[in-house]
């Protein structure tokens, strides 16, 4: 059926999607009540626990939201909320607390929707913390106003204060201190019509608040949100195309050049694989060899029909007579072990273990057959 196609999607509907959507809505929150740089304050004094990293930058200081990001930051959202939003005033205090029960609703919500296992007593916490976002979420309403409501709002701001500027030139032989009364009880009028017009003109009538409704029940047909997550997808995206994009030179034949990547890298997992089930061959092809290694690191440098020993691979780079090959070599072979997540650093790689061989060639089983093909 169509109506299920929608499923539990975690990346998209929740973090990237409601979560996004709030952190909004509390960034011009906080900055109408002025306590925006106490959260800001606050956001940055999080502490690092356990997984948990801590935070080096403030809300408006990150460019782009991605999943990781929010589910750290859904750790401790609803503290740094309350404690940016403590004192409030008699006019503030029923709005504070309306903003921190919604926030904590949702929060509640998508933690849920992160569970593995699922019982009624569960699914019933989170309809619960669904509601109670619903029942709280008025109190953004007046940030969801669309363009041409706000264009219109401003419109009719301009013309209040034409009004009131008319009104007080006619005011000349009033006192100063009874104009400066006038005028900040019109502002007040002002403001308070501003967030009327646009919280009438605002809704909540968007895809992703809507597809929260269907969470529980497609729970109960289909499991857990795990298997219909698409954050396995996207996150591979990222070693299946940015880095072999990153690689290329952005230009011409893209795509030819991301797959030559992956059949380079197929190649040398090839070799490995092969080096490591049988060893490496000695100079003269006889006999087979182990290759000398630093913290853990081996370096095979295929060049051409003999091999060559190097002690170190810094003598590897001083083999090389041109200046900027010499620096290509070892920089490339950096961003190799970095890509690999394999730690080391300059002096480490200078003084590892490596050989340069020419034309090895090593026997490699066909999947689709019993015929053996030699690598060049």
């Amino acid at each position: 059926m169509t109506s299920d196609l929608p499923k539990p999607n975690l990346l998209h509907t929740m973090q990237l999607g409601m979560m996004k959507h709030l952190l909004g809505w509390l960034s011009v929150f906080l900055k109408q009540h002025n306590r925006f740089e106490a959260f800001n304050n606050i956001w940055l004094s999080v502490p690092v626990y356990l997984d948990m990293a801590q935070p080096w930058r403030t809300y408006e200081e990150v460019s782009s939201w991605q999943g990781k990001e929010i589910k750290t930051m859904s750790c401790f959202l609803v503290a740094i909320l309350r404690c940016a939003l403590r004192a409030p005033s008699a006019s503030q205090h029923g709005i504070f607390n309306q903003a921190i029960e919604c926030s904590r609703a949702l929060v509640e919500f998508y933690l849920y929707s992160q569970y593995g296992l699922y019982d009624e007593q569960i699914l019933a916490l989170m309809s619960t913390a669904l509601w109670d976002f619903h029942h709280f979420k008025d109190v953004f309403r007046q940030f969801r106003a669309s363009k041409s409501v706000t264009q219109e709002v401003k419109a009719h701001q301009k013309e209040l204060i034409a009004e009131i500027d008319k009104e007080l030139k006619s005011m000349k032989f009033k006192t100063a201190a009874h104009r400066e009364r006038q005028r900040k009880s019109w502002n007040e009028f002002i403001s308070t019509e501003m967030i009327e017009h646009h919280t009438d003109g605002s809704d909540f009538n968007f895809p992703k608040i809507h597809q929260m409704l269907h969470f529980r029940e497609q729970i109960q047909h289909y499991g857990c949100r795990k298997q219909w997550c698409t954050e396995t997808g996207e996150s591979s995206h990222c070693t299946q195309m940015k880095i072999p994009y990153n690689k290329s030179n952005r230009s011409g034949d893209i795509y030819t050049q991301i797959l030559e990547h992956y059949l380079c890298i197929d190649a040398f997992t090839v070799r490995r694989l092969n080096h490591n089930a049988h060893g490496t061959m000695d100079t003269t092809g006889s006999g087979v060899t182990n290759l000398p290694t630093v913290k853990g690191l081996k370096f095979i440098f295929v060049q051409g029909s003999t091999m060559l020993k190097s002690d170190t691979f810094a003598a590897i780079l001083a083999s090389v007579g041109d200046l900027y090959l010499r620096r290509d070599l070892q920089r490339a072979t950096s961003s190799s072990l970095v890509s690999r997540r394999v730690e080391t650093n300059l002096e480490a790689l200078i003084c590892c273990s490596a050989r340069v061989y020419h034309g090895v060639q090593m026997p490699v089983t066909n999947t689709h057959g019993d015929q053996v093909i030699q690598t060049v």
